[in-house]
């Protein structure tokens, strides 16, 4: 089971929605949380695996937990918290975060509880240490 970063309330996007739905996923950063959730859930189907991203036409309580809880990931307490979700990677899509917040989120990947496992482009996949 994975978690995809960046993760936004789909409905706090900058972006407006009609603007959001003509770009192709490589164009697209955190001001485009609804575009984002649409593509990863379509590539959800594709790679079979579980996933605490997603979007549809209703939005659980524990999608909304996950957001508020990974807003300040990585920390301990995130960490756990995915744990306890039964996550077992985090991909953290480096180039759809802020320029200016880009190098400071992989500084605080450095963090116990998690490890470097591949690396594509602007994506890394890390594993969540049991």
């Amino acid at each position: 089971k994975i978690v995809e970063l960046p993760l936004a309330r789909i409905e706090t996007g900058s972006t407006p929605i009609q603007e959001q739905v003509k770009k192709s996923f490589d164009t697209l950063t955190i001001d485009d949380p609804l575009a984002l959730e649409t593509y990863r859930a379509y590539f959800a189907g594709y790679h079979m695996k579980q996933t605490a991203n997603g979007y549809s036409g209703f939005i659980p309580t524990s999608y909304h937990e996950t957001v508020e809880t990974m807003q300040n990931f990585p920390t301990i307490t995130s960490i756990a918290f995915l744990r306890r979700r039964g996550l077992t990677h985090i991909i953290v899509h480096s180039g759809q975060f802020p320029e200016d917040q880009k190098s400071a989120i992989l500084d605080k990947m450095k963090i116990d509880g998690i490890r470097e496992v591949a690396r594509f482009n602007d994506d890394i996949v890390y594993e969540i240490i049991r």
